[in-house]
């Protein structure tokens, strides 16, 4: 049975084995040296990682187009501001809102004038007739969702505002919002 023992010297460990516990370092320095790293990694991830996902931008400016332009379901025209380029907007669908509003099921071509692609997700315009064939925009919430050059990866919310006008055919809108810039160029 003796053989089944094990020597006492393999179970000895002299405190050095272990690193959190030094025996000329106080309790203090241990919890220092122990959590001084992941800290310092953390607000460095703070400060220089969260550039390394993109960069969140406000943006904002306007939008005028022409109804029916190609045909009479498309739109035509300009945005300016923070996304300025040419923008052309399609009629999906029609269907009638709540509370006396029509919604309009829509999807966007979006190019900047530096030749960028915006891809923007089909929306709902949500719309209140003032006058006859004139609609005050009441929510036209607008998700970009990638695109190329800049907005490869990018990811936003906007919110539009405006008129559309089918008696002349013209559309006035407001947009702001945010979009995170995935990819930079310096």
């Amino acid at each position: 049975m003796h053989g089944l023992r094990a020597p006492a010297a393999r179970y000895h460990h002299r405190s050095s084995d272990f690193p959190l516990h030094q025996p000329n370092r106080s309790i203090r320095q241990e919890v220092y040296m122990h959590f001084t790293k992941p800290v310092l990694a953390a607000i460095l991830f703070l400060c220089l990682g969260l550039s390394a996902f993109g960069q969140c931008v406000h943006v904002g400016g306007g939008i005028i187009t022409n109804v029916g332009v190609i045909s009479a379901d498309r739109t035509l025209g300009t945005a300016t501001g923070d996304l300025s380029g040419a923008i052309g907007v399609q009629i999906v669908s029609q269907s009638p809102g709540p509370g006396g509003t029509t919604v309009l099921t829509v999807h966007h071509f979006w190019v900047t004038e530096s030749g960028d692609t915006i891809f923007v997700d089909p929306a709902q315009l949500t719309a209140k007739l003032v006058a006859p064939n004139l609609f005050a925009v009441v929510t036209y919430p607008v998700s970009i969702s990638g695109g190329t050059g800049k907005f490869k990866g990018a990811t936003g919310k906007l919110k539009v505002i405006g008129e559309v006008d089918f008696n002349d055919g013209q559309v006035a809108l407001r947009y702001s919002g945010r979009v995170l810039l995935c990819h930079i160029r310096r």
